[in-house]
């Protein structure tokens, strides 16, 4: 969704959009993904953790 922001940002071509990026970010991360990793990290514990540890939160790109 944030790709698909600045793909609008860019095909618009006026700064308007710049100011919606960084709200949406933070209504994601503050409204949902920190509840959501919480009760994923009380649920699923250390099998959770490994996860996190090789998965990029934000693309689900693989880390070696």
């Amino acid at each position: 969704m944030m790709i698909m922001l600045v793909g609008v940002w860019i095909a618009l071509g006026s700064l308007s959009p710049v100011l919606v990026i960084p709200v949406f970010f933070l209504i994601i991360q503050e409204g949902f993904i920190k509840y959501e990793e919480a009760f994923l990290e009380e649920r699923l514990g250390d099998e959770y953790q490994d996860y996190k540890n090789r998965v990029n939160r934000w693309i689900g790109w693989q880390l070696e």
